[in-house]
Order: structure tokens, then C-alpha cells, then sequence
């Protein structure tokens, strides 16, 4: 691989793709008016517009991996791509980092400037009874999870639900109510949400190049993430509820996502044989 030509062949395709981009920027600003004014206007359900936002930011982001079934839809299209001086590799790379990589990298960096708080991709809130045993087992004023998307956590505070939205300036207590339950926080862990990330990028990308209607594959790469995330969330309870241990819940959390991660990095490299033979028709 001739990493000039690389280099060359994704500066050819970001100048491709400046329409998108600036548009993706122009959310990344309007997501941090978003979340200013959620710090400081005492009129907003805080985190409410942020969390809009940032799904928004998270769908573009999605809309610009669609576009790689967009390469061979049309012979049209296909050619001049096919005739770029570049190798099968370093256009597969050049499209997976303009399509993939840039955009899903703007939802984290958006999310950092945003928040200051560690949120992650699967945090839960699951209310327990409160009595003397739950209260000793789960030390629930210690405990505080929050999600990557509204930016929010709910805590168990002086016989209390408060739930909280973690902003760059300060954190604000939206509201506070009181509760016959005790709120237990599980959530996942940094590297079991990049695995995860992976596992989606992989799915996507693979169904996309499977399929040539690009509108359709487009479909089956969302329909198969949104399975993905269902096989995740949907035991959750159920497992805590069983084992009735935080632990046990974050280690089930923990080996699904990484599953998830490792079925993602065969597809990526299926998908780059798929786009090799493509290449060649």
C-alpha cells in the first residue's frame, strides 16, 4: 500500500463529499447553542433539545455510511471510481475513512465538547424495592450511570429520584421526585461501546456492498443495527433481576458488545472482498 496515494485518494474523496460536511459542522455548532442554552435558560427541560440534537448528529452520521451503496449503483458511477490510480485497498480505506470513520468521530468529539460527564452507550436505570437489604447492597447514593445520547442520569438522593444533565459549564438538577424505589445504575464499558460501534460499522457497511439497490441496503444495514442494539438491551433486566448484581449485568453488557465487535471486524473484511469483486465487474 503506497500511503501517499492513500493520503491523495481521501483528500479526492472528502473534497467529494464537502456539501455533507458542512452541513454535519453546521449541526455540531447548533448542537453547542443547543446545549449553552440549556445551561443557562431556566424556561428548557434541560437535555431535552441536546438529546434531539445529538440523535440528529448520530443519524447524519449514519447517512453518510449510507452512501458507500451509492459507489456501484450505476455504471455511471462506477467507472470513473474504478479508474482512480489508486489500489482496491486503498480506495476501500480512502471511502471507510471519509464515510465511516470521520463521521461517527464528529458524534464523539460533539459529545465531548457537550458534556462533561462519562457517559456510555448502554447506561440504565432499573428501580429495585427500597428497603434495608437493597439499601446495603446497592449503595444507591453512590451510584450514578448516564447516557451518551441525552447526556442525563437519574440518582438516588435523599429518598429522592434527581435526575441531572451533565452540561460543559455546570450540571443542572432538573427535577426531583420522591420514590419507593431505589434507582441502580449499569453501564457499559468504553471498550465494549468502541466494540460495539465496530460491530455496527461492519453490519452496515457489509449489507451495503451485499446489496446493489442502495436504498435497500441501506434499510437492512439500519433494520440489522437496530436488532443488534435490541439483542443488547432487552436482557438487561432480566439478567439483573436474576443475579440481582450490577457486575453480572455489566459483564453480560461487556461480552455482547465485544461479540458484537469481533462479527463487525469479519464483516469489514468481507466487505472488502465484496468490494474488490465489484471493482473487478
Amino acid at each position: 500500500m503506497n500511503w501517499k496515494r492513500l493520503w491523495m485518494t481521501i483528500k479526492r474523496d472528502l473534497i467529494h463529499s464537502q456539501k455533507q460536511y458542512l452541513f454535519v459542522l453546521g449541526l455540531m455548532v447548533l448542537v453547542m447553542t443547543m446545549a449553552l442554552i440549556d445551561n443557562y435558560s431556566p424556561f428548557m427541560d434541560a437535555g431535552t433539545g441536546i438529546g434531539a440534537m445529538s440523535g440528529a448528529l448520530l443519524a447524519c452520521a449514519f447517512m453518510f455510511t449510507a452512501q458507500l451503496s451509492q459507489i456501484f449503483d450505476h455504471k455511471k458511477s462506477a467507472v470513473p471510481y474504478m479508474m482512480v490510480p489508486a489500489s482496491n485497498l486503498e480506495k476501500y480505506i480512502s471511502k471507510i475513512v471519509t464515510l465511516v470513520a470521520i463521521p461517527f468521530a464528529f458524534v464523539f468529539i460533539m459529545n465531548a465538547i457537550v458534556s462533561t460527564g462519562h457517559e456510555t452507550l448502554f447506561a440504565r436505570q432499573i428501580g429495585v424495592e427500597k428497603n434495608a437489604e437493597n439499601m446495603e447492597r446497592f449503595h444507591p447514593g453512590e451510584i450514578e450511570c448516564s447516557s451518551l445520547i441525552t447526556h442525563q442520569s437519574y440518582t438516588y438522593k435523599n429518598d429522592s429520584v434527581a435526575v441531572t444533565f451533565h452540561g460543559r459549564f455546570h450540571d443542572v438538577e432538573i427535577r426531583k421526585f420522591p420514590s419507593q424505589w431505589i434507582q441502580v445504575g449499569i453501564s457499559s464499558s468504553t471498550f465494549g461501546d468502541i466494540m460495539f460501534i465496530i460491530g455496527i460499522i461492519g453490519t452496515i457497511v457489509f449489507l451495503m456492498l451485499l446489496i446493489k439497490n442502495q436504498y435497500a441496503g441501506a434499510y437492512a444495514g439500519i433494520a440489522g443495527c437496530a436488532l443488534m442494539t435490541i439483542g443488547v438491551i432487552l436482557p438487561i433486566e432480566k439478567i439483573f433481576y436474576n443475579t440481582m448484581s450490577i457486575s453480572a449485568t455489566e459483564n453480560y453488557i461487556l461480552i455482547a458488545s465485544t461479540a458484537e465487535g469481533l462479527i463487525g471486524i469479519f464483516l469489514l473484511w468481507r466487505s472488502y472482498k465484496l468490494f474488490c469483486n465489484k471493482n473487478i465487474e
